[in-house]
Formats: structure tokens, sequence, C-alpha cells
């Protein structure tokens, strides 16, 4: 199922259970459930039972172990041979825990955009 579609779907069950979302955890959310309807349904219960009232885009990016994009841009940036600021991230978002695989797709999707 489309991620578009995804989200539509999770927020309608978000707003029948007196949910408050995020739209971008929504995102999150459905992007990881790659296509899938159950698992999808299964991250949102996650979330709803982590979350204290409003469930935020970094608790659901906690919960998958996905890193912040602003995290992936200096490792991105020094693969195209640009310089970092001063200040920029080291450009080691796994350190933080996120998971390497979702990292990489944070990169495609950053150098496709």
């Amino acid at each position: 199922m489309p991620v578009e579609q995804l989200v539509a779907h999770y927020r309608q069950i978000a707003a029948a259970e007196a949910v408050e979302i995020a739209p971008a955890a929504l995102g999150l959310i459905a992007r990881a459930a790659d296509g899938s309807v159950r698992d999808g349904l299964s991250l949102l219960d996650q979330a709803i039972a982590l979350s204290a009232g409003k469930i935020e885009e970094a608790a659901v990016r906690d919960m998958l172990g996905i890193a912040d994009r602003a995290s992936s841009r200096p490792v991105r940036d020094r693969a195209q041979g640009r310089r970092r600021r001063r200040g920029a991230a080291d450009g080691k978002p796994y350190q933080g825990g996120a998971d390497p695989l979702m990292v990489m797709q944070d990169l495609l999707e950053l150098t496709i955009s």
C-alpha cells in the first residue's frame, strides 16, 4: 500500500483512538511499515503505548532507531565532496543508536530529493 494511503489510514485510527500524533510521526510510521498495513498498525500501537499524550516525531524516530536527517546530511555532503561547515554534526548518526539501514535509506532520500 502506498505511504500516502497508510498515513491517511493511521491518521483515522489515531483520531478514533483520540490520540494526537504529529504528521511527521505518521509519515515515519507509514514509511517504516514498508507497504504493510498490519506492520504499521503494530508500530502505531507501540508509539501510542510509549507516548504520554501526543506522539512526537522525535519519539517515533527513537522508537524506530532512525537518525535525525540533520545528522545524515554531513555524511552526504562528505560523500559529495563538500566541506563541512564549522559546528556541523560529526556525520556519525549511528553512534546515537540509529539503525545503519535506516541511515542509508535517509541518505538515499536526501540525495534523490
